[in-house]
């Protein structure tokens, strides 16, 4: 417990005082799909050039880019973290934050997945493209934003701090002409959105 709670610590403090590529260079063609989706399962495996990285299997909740090539469901997500295959094989970034993690929410600014980084027995999912990921937006836990929210921001993306979903959102919306394209019934809460047995379209 003491670990999960250093590591999203880390990845925090990662994020905040690491310098990331601005995410006006990346929202355009090379990043085709932008979503909002929480790590359900993962694994490291060896890609054909015997190098190590994680697949992790996505439940995507918001769609902002890419509705129709990519839908709502579970998709695979290439990334390049710590983490070991097997107690023999294990990869260390030192310069990296720790990746994505299991059970975490993230909005993923993502493309596909470069050929060499696919191998069989990826797990089956809805979506049949494998993504990697080119930025992350980083949701917290409600509960320590709502104690420390200078410490605990709910969201943190490209060195800003966002204390609210909505806030995070309306900048999306207000920098980058983004908006949710499909929404997960589970995530329905605005009564201005149409709803159908599966998605939730955004009523223009």
């Amino acid at each position: 417990m003491i670990r999960k709670g250093w590591l999203f610590l880390c990845f925090f403090s990662c994020l905040l005082f690491t310098p990331i590529v601005g995410f006006s260079d990346w929202w355009n063609e090379q990043s085709p799909y932008i979503f909002e989706g929480k790590v359900v399962s993962q694994y490291f495996f060896f890609t054909k050039d015997k190098e190590i990285r994680a697949c992790s299997t996505v439940k995507i909740l918001k769609i902002f880019k890419g509705l129709g090539v990519i839908n709502l469901g579970l998709v695979n997500i290439i990334t390049n973290q710590t983490g070991c295959v097997d107690e023999n094989n294990c990869i260390f970034l030192a310069d990296y934050p720790p990746g994505i993690m299991l059970n975490h929410e993230y909005l993923f600014v993502s493309k596909d997945a470069e050929l060499k980084l696919l191998v069989d027995g990826f797990p089956a999912v809805d979506n049949k493209k494998t993504l990697q990921i080119n930025l992350l937006g980083v949701y917290g836990d409600l509960k320590l934003t709502a104690k420390f929210p200078d410490i605990y921001p709910e969201v943190v993306f490209n060195n800003r701090k966002f204390n609210e979903k909505n806030e995070f959102y309306n900048f999306l919306k207000s920098n980058y002409g983004l908006s949710v394209q499909a929404e997960s019934s589970e995530q329905i809460n605005n009564p201005k959105l149409q709803t159908t047995p599966d998605t939730v379209k955004v009523v223009r």
